[in-house]
């Protein structure tokens, strides 16, 4: 395994951890204090998931966006 690989399975740890964290602090919120840890995990790692397809998409979206941009741009220079 690179560095690269080691960087980026060390990133997807810290976003699961962190959803871990909200989901947890929204059930206690929730007065749900008893929560199955392996249920705990999947629900982060949907989120996580989920998190990174839409970050994806805006992300092409933006790239497409300055794309046409500067196409415009060039045109009517």
């Amino acid at each position: 395994m690179n560095d690269f690989e080691k960087a980026k399975k060390w990133i997807k740890g810290k976003e699961k951890n962190l959803a871990k964290s909200v989901l947890k602090f929204k059930l206690s919120k929730e007065g749900k204090d008893n929560i199955d840890e392996q249920l705990l995990n999947e629900g982060a790692e949907r989120a996580v998931l989920e998190a990174n397809k839409i970050v994806k998409a805006k992300g092409r979206d933006i790239v497409s966006g300055i794309g046409a941009f500067i196409k415009n741009k060039k045109n009517n220079i």
